[in-house]
């Protein structure tokens, strides 16, 4: 994960202008095929790949602030989403989960069977909540089969800092009963006065959650081989259909795979001129971190028992798509997800932070951290928790991406240049006595690591492996001869071991802590340049 250290005020997108036939449109799941109508003022919001298995096949959100609807405690984002319930599962998967219980870190609780279970158990929004139509058939549609209606509220606790509250959610859902599979649609909107909302509200949900309608599939032979080249293998292409699924039906969105990644981009889709653009950036983009392997695989030879997977290079197309995808606190400019293997940045259109060189800088941090999860071998198959002592240090991972995002591409070479943004903050830290005794943070993990001071933490990793890296180069004798092993031996005995404990002790087991950490600091007042 890469963070900035200053995130300019975002400018509110404007409100996307109803479309000209009224308040709804149609929208469609190929996979589900179905159609069926959602307001204007809702847009479709990608699926975060890998938060588990889960009944939610497409989800609406208001893009922008001014769509938001007041309930009684302040305006909220109201949602509209797909789900499937495949009847083949019900017998052969049975949900096990409890309601409340979390499996992973997303908070993922299994599939439910049933869209009956996963409204009683497994929804997360299910709070304090209370039926007021529960499953009332429905005679089929002209081109819809049989459904069941439902309405219920959720009471949300909320806080002010003074008093507790409550805010009331309403919900309506239809469920409409194919041979093979429960299709719903689920409206969720906030109440402002007494139990339900606003009439015109309530004609929303009603309408678009009423008006399923069957589409024929197209079961043809529709790959277009020249996208999908290097998806060469049975694993690879399984991953290439997830990665499409995921951007089906998803205006603004499409994709192309090269050699080490399936690249996912978007555009506006109100301004389809701008996706040539979006094209030559992923392009640009992917092309670049291709040959960032290149120094990668110089540091960390690539071994035969190195993962191999194929991981997705996601590109949105604004800061705040990219927030919504993955519910991003602000600051944070990149990720990468070793359970999902998903690597995730956005377009800087707006130079929020740095546009596109510090992109691409983002770009080699996070896909640092793709290459150190295959050489490391430190995927993240199930539960987060599982991951334990396995984990690389803070120190070392964050502060080798952010090494990584120093170089530039010059002709044939890479060039390197210290990052001034992370300069400037070790220097303050050290003027001021406030950086972490690196006896210390080469030992902290995430838990202290991240926090409000985690630009501060990144600043300090990312200086003690650029001292680890370029010490000996630049100072010579200065540098002890024990301090220049420091990052093999880390390298050679989490790659043994997978002990990050064991890791950290023998790197730096016989050094004078005291006499590294002075070469350091001065290293950060006179040498990091």
């Amino acid at each position: 994960m890469r963070h900035a250290f200053l995130i300019a005020t975002l400018v509110a997108l404007a409100a996307v202008p109803a479309a000209a036939q009224g308040e709804f449109r149609w929208e469609q799941s190929d996979a589900l095929k179905v159609r069926f109508k959602v307001h204007n003022k809702v847009f479709p919001i990608p699926l975060k790949l890998g938060a588990g298995e889960s009944e939610v096949r497409m989800q609406f959100e208001p893009k922008d602030p001014g769509d938001y609807i007041y309930g009684r405690y302040g305006a909220f984002k109201w949602e509209f989403v797909v789900l499937e319930f495949p009847k083949a599962n019900a017998a052969s998967k049975p949900a096990t989960g409890k309601p409340g219980a979390a499996v992973d870190e997303d908070g993922d609780r299994g599939p439910a069977s049933s869209f009956v279970q996963w409204v009683t158990e497994r929804d997360r929004n299910n709070k304090d909540r209370t039926f007021a139509v529960k499953g009332k058939e429905m005679k089929p549609k002209a081109k819809a089969p049989a459904w069941t209606w439902w309405e219920y509220t959720d009471k949300v606790p909320m806080t002010n800092g003074a008093e507790d509250f409550e805010q009331l959610w309403y919900n309506t859902a239809a469920v409409y009963s194919y041979p093979d599979r429960d299709v719903a649609l689920v409206a969720r909107i906030p109440v402002k006065k007494g139990t339900k909302p606003d009439p015109k509200h309530m004609k929303w949900m009603e309408t678009m959650c009423q008006s399923v309608e069957t589409i024929a599939g197209d079961d043809g032979d529709s790959v277009d081989t020249k996208r999908d080249q290097y998806a060469n293998s049975e694993e690879r292409k399984q991953d290439l259909e997830r990665a499409k699924a995921n951007i089906a039906n998803l205006k603004g969105w499409d994709y192309f795979t090269t050699p080490n990644f399936i690249v996912l981009y978007s555009w506006n889709p109100e301004q389809p001129a701008k996706r040539n653009d979006s094209l030559k950036l992923a392009r640009y983009l992917s092309d670049n971190l291709e040959e960032m392997r290149e120094l990668y695989q110089k540091d960390y030879p690539p071994h035969d028992k190195q993962l191999t997977f194929y991981s997705v290079l996601r590109i949105c197309d604004s800061y705040d798509e990219f927030r919504k995808y993955g519910d991003t606190p602000a600051g944070v400019i990149g990720w990468f997800n070793p359970r999902s293997l998903e690597l995730v940045v956005f377009d800087d259109k707006q130079n929020l932070v740095g546009g596109d060189k510090n992109l691409l800088a983002t770009v080699f941090h996070e896909g640092w951290h793709q290459y150190g999860c295959s050489y490391f071998g430190l995927r993240i198959e199930d539960d987060a928790a599982q991951l334990g002592g396995k984990e690389l240090h803070r120190w070392f991972d964050e502060g080798t991406g952010d090494y990584y995002g120093g170089f530039t591409r010059a002709g044939k070479s890479w060039k390197y240049a210290v990052d001034k943004g992370r300069k400037q903050s070790i220097r303050a830290q050290v003027a001021r006595g406030t950086f972490i005794p690196v006896a210390e943070i080469i030992n902290w993990n995430k838990d202290k690591f991240y926090g409000p001071r985690a630009p501060d933490h990144y600043a300090q990793g990312y200086a003690i492996v650029d001292f680890l890296r370029r010490g000996k180069q630049v100072l010579g004798a200065k540098f002890d001869d024990r301090w220049d092993q420091v990052l093999e031996i880390y390298r050679a005995t989490m790659l043994e071991t997978k002990d990050q404990k064991q890791a950290v002790k023998k790197a730096f087991e016989g050094i004078d802590m005291a006499a590294f950490e002075a070469q350091w600091v001065e290293w950060v007042k006179t040498q990091m340049n």
